[in-house]
């Protein structure tokens, strides 16, 4: 075994000595060309890369893995496992002076596509310098050209060993399944994150934002570098948050938790403390009720997930049999099921978490849960001290699930769990049927039809025509939707016409008595003075 750079391995399937490269070779002009497939890893941003160079009739000759720098992406990683194998061949073809020819196989449809075209242009497009993970395309083209090596591409399916054994395979895909087993062993084993990688020859120039270095999206990288700060300077002073606590807070569990619900719009409003309750709906003039449909306090987001009520009774048995569950699933450390359960269960039933029943190696992370508070668990922030007292967990096959994974997976529960009972609300208020969501909604429409009509004594005479003569007939001939576009096409209206007619009130009309008149007698054909 061969260590390279970066605790990157290389192995050999022959003896071992110089030997190797020369049965290496051997095996090549026998078969014409080698078989170079490769495979990647991400955790995040852990990447991690693999790689296997075979016969055609399938004789293993050497194997790699290592680590891949930057931000978490899948064609990086892969795109870094093609690199690492190619120029593996590149070394070779240069010091035995011996030309190679190679199909080298990803599972990556988006990395072969692009290094198939790149054959067909030399200079890169402006447009292609800019395209994700460019500087690894561009190296991968650079590699073969300067030790001339005679590359094609071909794609394979990934991962169809979950559905068919391995040796009824291909051998195209039995490669692969090898080059992810060894880019998922470097993975379990050494893989960390590594946020600024090297310059490649053939990418001279990077951007790195915070210590990060991007190659992808640069678009949006750019815009989060700009609005991120300010997104965490406003929940700071949205939530009286310190510094401290932002750095408690797990992010990264947060981040990975989202990706996985696919609510996108509603997730923003859960996460931001932003859903419309009726406290909120009040304070914003769109409603005149504050109060909840199903015990006349008044609604907030905390009062949604504690009411009283049997339908919120049973959502909190479903959400702590769901969590639980998923512990359980998770192997959960049973204390910190048993604490976090019991403390989440706490602050649902009494509004508070009575930290002083729990035991004391349990301090750190109710102390910093309670600093960032219990009712932004539902809005997906929880301490990072949960995540260190599970840790990381061995599995059953040899593979690592880390602490933060464990996090994602009970927040993904949570939050899920809090976009349901959103949706429970929304039927509770607004009702389970359109006929029933018809009905409330022209019901709550109405006091406001009435009120802008009642405002047609106060209006000019000219502007009559915004009114109704029988208002209840027109109520009860409309559907909540004409009565709402009326409201929004009239309000404005209507309260010009009444600041108009009382400003003139204000401003009087000249009075008769004291003018000079000028009145024409019609029989006499005189005008009579007054």
């Amino acid at each position: 075994m061969t260590v390279l750079p970066y605790h990157a391995e290389v192995h050999f399937y022959t003896d071992d000595g110089h030997q190797n490269i020369d049965e290496m070779l051997i095996q090549h002009d026998k078969f014409g060309q080698f078989l170079s497939v490769s495979d990647g890893s991400v955790k995040f941003h852990n990447m991690s890369f693999g790689w296997i160079i075979a016969t055609p009739d399938g004789r293993r000759l050497a194997a790699g893995s290592g680590p891949c720098e930057g931000r978490g992406n899948s064609l990086r990683s892969e795109g870094a496992g093609m690199l690492a194998a190619t120029l593996f061949m590149a070394l070779i073809s240069h010091h035995m002076n011996h030309q190679i020819k190679a199909t080298c196989i990803s599972d990556n449809k988006e990395l072969i596509r692009r290094m198939t075209d790149h054959k067909q242009y030399k200079e890169p497009y402006p447009n292609a310098t800019l395209a994700s993970e460019y500087d690894i395309i561009e190296e991968l083209y650079e590699t073969c050209n300067i030790y001339n090596l005679d590359t094609s591409y071909s794609w394979v399916r990934g991962h169809q060993d979950k559905n068919t054994a391995y040796n009824d395979l291909s051998l195209n895909a039995q490669l692969n399944v090898d080059a992810d087993w060894y880019a998922g062993k470097y993975q379990d084993e050494s893989g960390k994150f590594l946020p600024q990688y090297m310059l490649l020859p053939a990418c001279p120039v990077m951007l790195s934002i915070r210590d990060i270095s991007v190659t992808s999206d640069y678009k949006n990288q750019l815009i989060r570098a700009y609005t991120e700060p300010r997104y965490i300077e406003h929940l700071q002073n949205k939530f009286g948050w310190s510094d401290t606590i932002i750095g408690t807070i797990a992010w990264k569990s947060l981040s990975l938790a989202a990706r996985r619900l696919n609510s996108s719009v509603l997730l923003t409003k859960v996460c931001n403390d932003l859903l419309p309750t009726a406290e909120t709906l009040k304070k914003y003039k769109y409603q005149n009720s504050d109060k909840c449909v199903l015990c006349d306090r008044i609604e907030t987001r905390d009062h949604m997930i504690q009411c009283k009520a049997a339908s919120r009774v049973k959502w909190r048995i479903s959400l702590s049999t769901a969590l639980r569950k998923k512990m359980k699933t998770l192997t959960t450390n049973y204390e910190v099921e048993e604490t976090f359960m019991t403390a989440l269960c706490d602050w649902m039933e009494n509004n508070k978490v009575d930290r002083t029943k729990f035991p004391p190696r349990f301090k750190a992370a109710l102390k910093t849960q309670d600093h960032i508070g219990w009712r932004h668990v539902f809005s997906g922030k929880i301490s990072q001290h949960w995540l260190k007292l599970q840790g990381d967990v061995q599995l059953e096959d040899g593979k690592v699930r880390n602490d933060y994974i464990w996090g994602a997976s009970i927040l993904e529960v949570i939050l899920g769990k809090t976009i349901e009972l959103w949706k429970l609300r929304n039927e509770e208020v607004h009702g389970a049927t359109e006929e029933i969501q018809e009905t409330r909604r022209k019901h709550r429409l109405i006091d406001k039809v009435k009120q802008l009509n009642d405002n047609k004594d106060k209006a000019r005479p000219a502007d009559m025509g915004l009114f109704h003569a029988d208002v209840d007939q027109y109520i009860e001939e409309s559907t909540a939707r004409t009565l709402a576009n009326y409201i929004s096409s009239h309000s404005k209206a209507i309260k010009n016409s009444v600041a108009k007619w009382a400003n003139q009130s204000e401003q009087g009309t000249r009075s008769i008595v004291g003018l000079d008149l000028q009145i024409w007698d019609c029989s006499t054909r005189m005008s009579i003075s007054t």
